[in-house]
């Protein structure tokens, strides 16, 4: 055996002594301040060395879970997701919640050509289901042309909405405007009518003969029924010379004129219609009638004036 030969052994014989000082002792370096200081290392029964990760501070150690997992929060740095393809597949069917960062809040601000729309769909649901509940939501309707289902409510008054008939007819009340009549109206059943017939029609003829040229006279038609009330649909006034009426309702005493006419020689009369209801007077012990004052207006001549009255009390 050669010189070179033995020195070589010698080194293999150190090392292998070395391996077993490891193997037994597990003197470990550990790296503190450039100084390097020999301590036991722990192993497992292949071999392997245990060892803790931590920070460079060497203060944080990490965190491994009873399956053997490591711990990762990567919140502080932008993590690549990819699959090595061209996309990347989603769990779930495909779906996965976003940020709902489209929506307006609720009564804010709608800005043009900012603010996101969307498509949305109602249901087609003629059946009634359960009924809803103040400040529930629901899905709403639209019939089987989908056309959406709508009511119609008052401006104002939430809840006061229109009725619908069974055969599409919208229940209305024309009572706030009068309403224009075209066409063929027919009626069926009882109808009330105000102004039609009248209810208990009166009349009374009264005169003054030999009224003096110039002169006048008033002449009070039948007293009203107490108790009811009498609205004049006509008073007629005649004579044979040319005349001045002037008619109207009369109580304690006093002629209220409501009307003035004049006839002419050749047609000594009045007519007068009023609008029905127009004039009316309440009946009372006595002295409340329908009445005219009458002149004479010929310049010499005297002569018979006549009065009609025609009435209805109700």
């Amino acid at each position: 055996m050669t010189k070179n030969t033995l020195g070589w052994l010698e080194r293999r014989v150190a090392l292998v002594w070395f391996t077993v000082l490891i193997l037994a002792a597990g003197p470990l370096v550990s790296f503190a301040a450039d100084v390097l200081t020999p301590m036991a290392v722990k192993t497992k029964t292949n071999g392997d060395v245990v060892a803790k990760i931590v920070d460079s501070a060497g203060s944080n150690v990490a965190a491994v879970d009873a399956s053997g997992r490591v711990k990762v929060d990567a919140s502080g740095v932008a993590v690549p997701i990819t699959d090595n393809g061209a996309s990347v597949t989603v769990d779930n069917a495909g779906t996965f919640p976003v940020q709902d960062s489209e929506k307006l809040a609720d009564n804010a601000g709608f800005t043009d050509g900012t603010s996101k729309v969307g498509m949305c769909g109602f249901v087609f649901d003629e059946a009634a289901g359960t009924a809803l509940t103040e400040n529930d939501a629901a899905a709403a309707r639209v019939d089987s042309k989908r056309a959406q289902v709508f009511v119609i409510e008052d401006a104002t008054t939430r809840g006061q909405r229109a009725s619908v008939s069974a055969g599409g007819a919208v229940k209305v009340d024309g009572s706030g405007a009068t309403q224009p009549v075209s066409g063929t109206v027919s009626i069926t059943g009882t109808v009330a009518t105000t102004g039609g017939g009248a209810t208990s029609p009166k009349s009374s003829a009264v005169s003054s003969s030999a009224l003096a040229a110039g002169g006048n006279v008033t002449l009070n038609c039948t007293d009203i029924t107490n108790g009811t009330t009498g609205t004049l649909a006509q008073m007629l006034v005649s004579s044979s010379v040319p005349l001045k009426a002037e008619m109207g309702t009369f109580t304690s005493s006093t002629l209220t004129t409501k009307a003035v006419a004049f006839s002419s020689a050749a047609s000594p009369q009045v007519m007068w219609t009023p609008p029905l209801g127009y004039i009316t007077r309440t009946g009372a012990a006595s002295g409340n009638n329908f009445a005219v004052k009458v002149t004479n207006m010929d310049n010499a001549n005297a002569a018979d004036v006549y009065a009609t009255c025609v009435w209805d009390e109700a």
